[in-house]
């Protein structure tokens, strides 16, 4: 006699993060980004990282075509994603 058991499949269920659980983090040296939902946490930038980013922020600085903020800046798409981009740019408003 053979006797043959299924296990039910428990599937975990994630907890989905949002803004107001980001904002909740407590204040440490650690970088997070919220992804979809997803708590990421991201390394500090290596070396190489920062060359590259002050190579990308110097011409924009130099032409004044906007402003630059570097990382850590938080970048809110919306209530299930937040990002820390290595730098950003807002470029001056066109004139009309």
């Amino acid at each position: 006699m053979t006797v043959k058991e299924t296990a039910p499949r428990y599937a975990l269920k994630k907890k989905v993060f949002t803004y107001q659980d980001y904002l909740n983090l407590p204040a440490d040296d650690s970088h997070y980004q919220l992804i979809r939902g997803e708590l990421v946490m991201t390394p500090a930038p290596k070396i190489v990282h920062q060359r590259v980013k002050h190579a990308l922020i110097s011409p924009v600085s130099a032409q004044r075509s906007g402003e630059v903020f570097g990382a850590p800046c938080d970048v809110y798409l919306d209530e299930y994603n937040v990002l820390h981009p290595i730098y950003s740019s807002l470029p001056k408003k066109i004139k009309k």
